[in-house]
């Protein structure tokens, strides 16, 4: 992927760093030559591509470069894939550097970090798999869990338990300005098991507590700090009535 932005681009952006924004901004078309990267113990054909139409912000500013492709640009980027639950998330992006304002974290730290988000069944109940930038770097797995809150303003921070590996990989390449990355995640609910993919290479293998298995949501994305452009694809949802 290609870094590209227009100057109208970086005025609009600038214009529209608001953590209370919910907004789709057609932004023009990204230039062409992408190749999607799957994962070797993942069947590509499991899984379809997400138009920018399906994403629903809910906190920051999307910007559709064209129908698959995306520029996210706010401090606090959260986005949900439609509402229904998918177990396998891929994420395609170029990381072009930090935005052009940063923001804190509702615990007070400065991180830039991107990720996706699973059984996100509200703000204060959803499974995050996270990329740190910095000003640390790697894998992180964290369940917020908050029973009975389901907004920002009543858990904040709280509920947060980082998940430890059962097998892990420690050499996790560092995302750097003007390179490209993939970060996959998918739920084995069958075996009670979350699989984290980089860049081809399984790094991250884990149990998920009951506390996790309890929860209903679908699948999105978040980012934290990070100016990226970004294709999603995903398994097939789960309609309601399916949900595990």
């Amino acid at each position: 992927m290609k870094a590209r932005a227009s100057a109208s681009v970086l005025i609009l952006a600038a214009a529209s760093l608001s953590l209370g924004m919910v907004t789709v901004v057609a932004a023009g078309r990204r230039g062409q030559g992408s190749t999607p990267i799957y994962g070797d113990w993942m069947d590509s054909a499991s899984l379809e591509s997400i138009s920018v139409a399906q994403l629903r912000a809910t906190s920051g500013t999307i910007e559709a470069l064209d129908s698959s492709h995306s520029a996210l640009r706010s401090p606090a980027l959260r986005a949900l894939i439609g509402g229904d639950f998918r177990s396998t998330v891929q994420m395609n992006f170029a990381y072009l550097g930090p935005t052009l304002y940063s923001a804190p974290l509702a615990s007070g730290e400065m991180r830039r970090q991107v990720g996706i988000k699973l059984l996100a069944q509200d703000t204060c109940n959803v499974l995050y798999v996270m990329w740190h930038i910095e000003p640390d770097d790697g894998i992180q797995v964290s369940l917020k869990v908050n029973p009975g809150q389901n907004a920002h303003a009543q858990c904040r921070d709280r509920g947060y338990t980082r998940l430890l590996p059962t097998w892990s990989r420690a050499d996790i390449p560092v995302i750097r300005a003007g390179t490209s990355h993939t970060l996959l995640a998918r739920l084995d609910l069958d075996a009670n098991t979350l699989h984290v993919e980089v860049d081809h290479a399984v790094v991250w293998i884990g149990k998920l507590p009951e506390s996790a298995l309890k929860l209903r949501g679908p699948a999105g994305i978040r980012a934290d700090n990070a100016s990226l452009e970004v294709e999603l694809r995903a398994s097939r949802p789960v309609l309601p009535d399916q949900k595990p």
